[in-house]
Formats: structure tokens, C-alpha cells, sequence
């Protein structure tokens, strides 16, 4: 059966992608043209295409300049699943549905159904707030579920995972935050709206602010 949704996914070296980021420079051309690197020889690396070591076990030349370029050890800019060997693709697609999607962790999910701009972020700060104070309100297993769902204290947690950890269902974990998310809209803190289940927007900001961070 024909799903809904065509994901196009693409693997990349983040460690090396961060380390460029980090130096100022906002693609691979600026970088290149800063430290005199080849282009290509970037973006194989940050493909995972090529590996920054030699047949011998020797490191590459241009892995070692950019261990110079970052002070640090070229290993520490790629994973160490691909020091030896590269990827012979790095871009894949899948067919899902929006069932499908729903079950990704928060963080994946939110990346495909949110547009986050700047002008959300006083939203998400006040969101942020009044979230903590609202959960002191909850009772244990109702807090674990929101705390697990919206990655509180660790990584994002899936309907399937948390079932697992409480011994329920999947569609009973959904049922129990459909619940408490209509009890947190009834709150002193949130007759603003932001756990209205009417108020889709303001439900995509704050999946987008704890799918992908951490409250320590």
C-alpha cells in the first residue's frame, strides 16, 4: 500500500561539520578558501564518502591539515565507525505514514511537521516555564510519561518505548498525554492557550522545543 509520506534522509559527518561551524565560517566554500583546503576532499569527509586513512593505516594528508586547522587529533573529527571505512551511500528514502511519523522520537517528528523561526522563541522561554511549574501537579506515572515524551532528562521517548517501561500499550501511553495535555490546558498557566488542543501552533512550538532539548 501507497503511504502518504516520501523521507528523504541524508547521513553527514556532524563532528566535522560542527568543527567548521565553529571556526565562523557558514558553508564549506568559506572554510576552503580561509585555510586553503580542497573543497571536494570536505565534502567527501562530511559525506563519510572518504576515509581519513590510508590503505597503510597511515592518516591522510588533508586529515591531518585539518587536525592543524581544528588543534585536536583528526580521529576526534570523524565517527569511529567510519575512521577505516566510508559509507557507499549516505542518502536513503523512505515511505511513511503519518502513524509512522507520530512514532519517530519528538525530536525526528518535530523536525518534519515544525517551522521554527526566531520570533517563537519568547513563546517557547514562557512555554518552558510554565511547563516545569505545571508538572509539580501531576501524579508520578502522569509525569514520568510527559517527562519521557517531551525529553525532560534525557532523549525523547516513543509511545512504544514508554509502553514498554510501564507495561501498557502504545495507544494506552497516547491516550494517558492526550489526557494530561487537556488537564495542563485547564491550569492557571496555561488559559493562555498553550496546551489549548485547539491551538495546533502553539502545540508545534513547544514540540519543538523539548523534541529537541534537554531541561537540565
Amino acid at each position: 500500500m501507497m503511504k502518504d509520506y516520501r523521507v528523504e534522509l541524508k547521513v553527514k559527518n556532524n563532528l566535522l561539520w560542527q568543527a567548521i561551524i565553529a571556526t565562523g565560517c557558514s558553508n564549506v566554500s568559506q572554510f576552503s578558501k580561509r585555510y586553503g583546503v580542497w573543497p571536494g576532499a570536505i565534502y567527501n569527509y562530511l559525506n563519510l564518502k572518504r576515509t581519513p586513512i590510508n590503505k597503510d593505516g597511515s592518516w591522510r594528508k588533508d586529515a591531518l591539515h585539518l587536525g592543524d586547522i581544528f588543534k585536536t587529533s583528526p580521529e576526534n573529527l570523524f565517527p569511529p565507525q567510519h575512521v577505516w571505512e566510508g559509507l557507499l551511500k549516505n542518502t536513503g528514502v523512505l515511505e511513511m505514514s503519518w502513524e509512522d511519523i507520530e512514532r519517530l522520537p519528538m525530536s525526528a517528528a518535530a523536525m518534519l511537521t515544525d517551522n521554527h523561526t526566531p520570533e517563537t522563541e519568547a513563546m517557547e522561554e514562557d512555554t518552558r516555564s510554565a511547563l516545569l511549574d505545571s508538572l509539580n501537579g501531576l501524579g508520578p506515572r502522569d509525569r514520568l510519561i510527559i517527562e519521557g515524551r517531551f525529553g525532560l532528562y534525557g532523549e525523547p521517548k516513543t509511545f512504544e518505548q514508554l509502553g514498554d517501561e510501564l507495561g501498557v500499550s502504545m495507544e494506552r501511553i497516547r491516550q494517558i498525554e492526550c489526557r494530561v495535555m487537556r488537564k495542563l490546558a485547564g491550569t492557571n498557566n496555561y488559559r493562555s492557550g498553550y496546551f489549548d488542543p485547539r491551538s495546533k501552533q502553539r502545540a508545534r512550538h513547544l514540540k519543538y522545543l523539548y523534541g529537541s532539548k534537554n531541561v537540565g
